[in-house]
């Protein structure tokens, strides 16, 4: 009989009880630091709370002028941040995190009555969105509401928005619930008193909410170079028919004496004459088709120029040009001119660097100007190879002005599958474009549409893709 061997096994009970004493110090540690951090948040809150409710207190004594530039609703959009946080590290039934959620509920509830009260005393043009959602597994779409809500917060300061558990036991809540009459289909919303059962996409939100915001009627008037660029570039928010527009393409104009470039042959014409007359026709019925208007300026193209490189008096022309805009378009709204990107000299093309550089010189001229706007945008195709050489064209543009006392800040037009669609179609409908780049070796359709899916990686994982604005402040 084979003798037991105690010291082996003694052995192994030390080092086996050793490996699971260090993991349950280990696990006591980072619990101990998740616990710790979640108090930390917790306290914050508690801090945040009581700093709300005393800004109620003063905002329902405060002036109009006062009301209007109040960040109280955006202090509300953190304060849920930090308790969506504290459901994920605690979970959603954890006592703290329901008391905390039902602490917030009311302070929402507060800040919706008060909203309504100054927007009904000072006019303000702010809309209150209320959203009900469950953490039920029924809600599938629960958290791509979410996700579109917080985009449109994000992006337009005079919406509210005002989230619910429709579960929570609070009597304030209920009484919501059976005010708006919301069922059992989630998730729901309810804006201006209407109640809005199911997923709401983002261009359905936005044809409910837009109108009804402060600085609604705004015009856009996008700068095109030429004949394809506005689409090419800015394609998916054109077609979202979010604000009246207007495309102004400034090379348009047939040379005095019928020619043949390169370019033109590419795209499958004869002459210049031929060229200019159908691609007119493929803007004319790309742009009608989304309901823009349309302004053609009459300049030669740099191929069809006697001296190309001759640019200072043309740029001087258009300068003028684009100054006579904002008294010409003006309407009792804001305007908004949006022209192109400038990327350098080797990439650009040269048409598109004289029309920024002339738009450069009218935004320094009215960059105080409190009725206009001023945005560049991603100019595309040029914006691809930008890329691709790994730099950053905001820190690209605010170093090139540095000195000019302007900076510009990013502003991300999110795109949904069936607005990025429709932007195909829009860039389909220039075929001899499309056909010239094909020509060269480029997939324009193509590539433009995976730069646009590829172009914004953020948090709003349900839209397909987006376009680039920056928006022109001063320092």
């Amino acid at each position: 009989m084979r003798a037991f061997d105690f010291k082996k096994y003694a052995f192994v009970f030390v080092i086996t009880a050793a490996i699971f004493g260090t993991a349950f110090f280990i696990s006591n540690y980072f619990n101990g630091l998740r616990i710790e951090e979640v108090r930390s948040v917790e306290n914050k809150i508690s801090v945040d709370i009581l700093s709300v409710e005393t800004q109620f207190a003063l905002l329902a004594e405060s002036s109009c002028e006062e009301a209007k530039g109040s960040f109280l609703s955006q202090e509300m959009g953190t304060l849920g941040e930090k308790l969506a946080y504290m459901e994920q590290r605690l979970g959603v039934d954890n006592s703290e995190v329901v008391q905390l959620k039902k602490h917030y509920s009311l302070l929402q509830i507060k800040d919706f009555l008060l909203n309504k009260r100054l927007m009904e005393k000072c006019k303000l043009g702010r809309v209150p969105i209320l959203y009900f959602y469950t953490n039920e597994e029924n809600c599938v779409d629960c958290e791509k509401q979410g996700y579109v809500l917080t985009y449109m917060r994000e992006n337009y300061p005079g919406l509210r928005v005002y989230s619910f558990d429709y579960n929570i036991n609070l009597p304030a809540v209920k009484t919501l619930i059976a005010m708006y009459k919301i069922g059992n289909v989630f998730p729901a919303l309810v804006v201006d008193g209407k109640t809005f059962n199911g997923f709401q996409n983002l261009e359905t939100i936005k044809t409910i909410v837009v109108p009804k915001l402060e600085g609604a009627d705004i015009t856009y008037v996008v700068l095109s170079p030429h004949l394809d660029d506005a689409i090419l570039s800015l394609g998916g928010f054109l077609a979202t028919h979010e604000y009246p527009s207007t495309v102004i393409t400034f090379f348009t104009k047939k040379p005095s004496n019928s020619t043949s470039t390169e370019w033109d042959k590419s795209s499958g014409f004869i002459n210049s004459n031929d060229a200019i007359s159908l691609r007119l026709e493929e803007n004319r019925q790309a742009l009608n088709g989304i309901g823009v208007k349309i302004i053609n300026l009459q300049y030669e193209d740099f191929q069809y120029r006697a001296k190309p490189d001759d640019t200072t008096a043309l740029q001087n022309k258009i300068t003028q040009d684009i100054a006579k805009l904002i008294p010409s378009i003006k309407s009792s709204g804001q305007l908004a001119i949006v022209g192109p990107a400038f990327y350098g000299n080797e990439i650009t093309n040269p048409d598109h660097v004289i029309i920024h550089k002339a738009f450069m010189d009218v935004v320094k001229q009215n960059l105080n100007n409190p009725d206009v706007q001023f945005f560049l945008y991603e100019d595309l195709p040029y914006a691809i190879k930008f890329e691709h050489d790994g730099e950053n064209l905001k820190d690209y543009l605010n170093q090139t002005y540095e000195d000019s006392g302007i900076e510009f800040e990013e502003k991300q037009i999110a795109l949904e599958e069936n607005i990025l669609t429709k932007k195909e179609g829009l860039i389909s409908a220039y075929k001899s474009q499309v056909k010239a780049f094909k020509a060269v070796g480029e997939d324009l359709l193509g590539s433009i549409i995976k730069f646009d899916k590829a172009r914004c990686t953020n948090n709003y994982s349900i839209f397909s893709g987006c376009e680039v604005f920056y928006k022109v402040v001063p320092n």
